[in-house]
């Protein structure tokens, strides 16, 4: 079996690589001219690293990025509202969350392929799929072929629009600058991030270590979709007031050059993700907002378990119709979780205090079992395990309800 991915972001190279694994041949094809170190950080949480242990590639990621112990969600002035312990984390599922440079991550994961299966300036414009191969056509006017494709591209996937049409994206109200900021981080603060709620709307400051001397810095605010300005350092500075002198003595080291803006939507819950040999995973599938940081996480999850499908049925059409069952109904509660919390900073500053208290009175079964839902990934490895014959066919057509 030979497959095509669309796509050479964080979720294509790692479903390349877990195809690769098993032995199934996939070309990849990115519009990109090149595949760069580029981009701010992002956290590979426990269910992600999970994941990637059992691809070989957690050890890896854990050399090349910033192991943390514990988070902390804060009041304006540092005082904290929810503490979340890393290390029971890790000692309950076995790894804990890593932070890294978006750029490195993926090299790592291009290293881990064969260099002539990744192309790159490949824009996709058409697909077409006869019910036995699928064949691409690229804006280059070059053409591939498969006996399966896999969109991997992203919000705006291109082949999503091939397989549904224009899927309108939602909004979340809030747009976010992101960076990298090179900082002394004291000795005690080194595996510890923070998340500053502010009182006005959508307003939050996120700092993560990603080295002893760099964090990974984030800020959202409430803002009409499209708006945009030539510097972002007036407005970050501006916003900094709002929150405790050592945010704002952050902030004033970001440089302009190394600060990405752009607004947050996600992706309305989709029908299904596939049609006949053609399947979409990660944001071009089921995009979330950032509020829960599984983003990418999500992606690798669809990687391993798309992988399994496709190993353990003979047909890409059967494959993905397993592939969506399989995944559907986490991925849905990811997106619909990250928005609820994305509306929760949104209120307006009068309730922000009457939340702080609701926040931090949270049970700690009910906070276990939070964390439960995004990071146990055994569900995985169930499948896994289980031989093809206790999976009866889907029909085709169907799809899992959201959960």
């Amino acid at each position: 079996m030979q497959g095509l991915i669309i796509g050479g972001g964080i979720g294509g190279l790692t479903t390349a690589i877990a195809l690769q694994q098993r032995g199934i041949d996939v070309q990849v094809y990115e519009q990109a001219p090149d595949i760069r170190e580029v981009g701010t950080g992002l956290m590979m949480a426990t269910n992600a690293m999970q994941v990637l242990s059992w691809l070989g590639l957690a050890e890896s990621i854990r050399q090349t990025g910033w192991s943390l112990q514990k988070g902390f969600v804060t009041k304006p002035d540092g005082t904290p509202i929810q503490t979340v312990d890393i290390g029971a984390l890790s000692r309950r599922y076995g790894f804990g969350m890593v932070a890294i440079h978006r750029g490195r991550l993926q090299t790592l994961l291009l290293n881990s392929l064969p260099a002539d299966r990744i192309h790159t300036g490949k824009r996709l414009i058409d697909l077409q799929d006869n019910g036995r191969r699928v064949r691409v056509l690229f804006a280059d006017g070059s053409t591939a072929e498969g006996d399966f494709c896999i969109g991997a591209d992203g919000i705006r996937s291109a082949v999503r629009q091939q397989l549904f049409g224009d899927q309108p994206l939602r909004y979340s109200g809030q747009t976010c600058w992101r960076g990298l900021v090179d900082y002394p981080v004291p000795a005690d603060a080194r595996t510890t991030s923070y998340e500053y709620w502010g009182l006005p709307t959508g307003l939050r400051v996120g700092i993560v270590p990603v080295g002893a001397d760099q964090l990974y810095v984030y800020v959202t605010a409430a803002s009409p979709a499209g708006q945009s300005a030539e510097k972002s350092l007036p407005a970050l500075l501006s916003l900094s007031e709002s929150f405790a002198p050592s945010v704002k003595a952050v902030l004033e080291q970001v440089e302009e050059k190394r600060i990405h803006r752009a607004d947050l939507y996600d992706l309305p819950t989709l029908p299904a993700w596939s049609k006949g040999r053609v399947t979409v995973l990660g944001d071009a599938a089921h995009a979330t907002t950032p509020n829960l940081g599984q983003g990418a996480c999500q992606a690798i999850e669809d990687a391993w378990a798309v992988a399994a499908c496709l190993a353990n049925y003979q047909e890409p059409d059967e494959a993905f119709r397993q592939f969506q069952a399989l995944r559907k109904p986490k991925a849905d509660r990811i997106v619909r979780l990250s928005r609820q919390i994305g509306q929760a900073v949104n209120a307006p500053g009068w309730l922000k205090p009457l939340l702080f208290t609701a926040m931090g009175s949270l049970p700690k079964s009910l906070t276990d079992r939070q964390f439960a839902d995004v990071y146990d990934v055994s569900y995985l490895k169930r499948f896994e395990k289980t031989s093809v014959s206790q999976f009866p066919p889907v029909p085709a057509g169907s799809h899992s309800p959201a959960a």
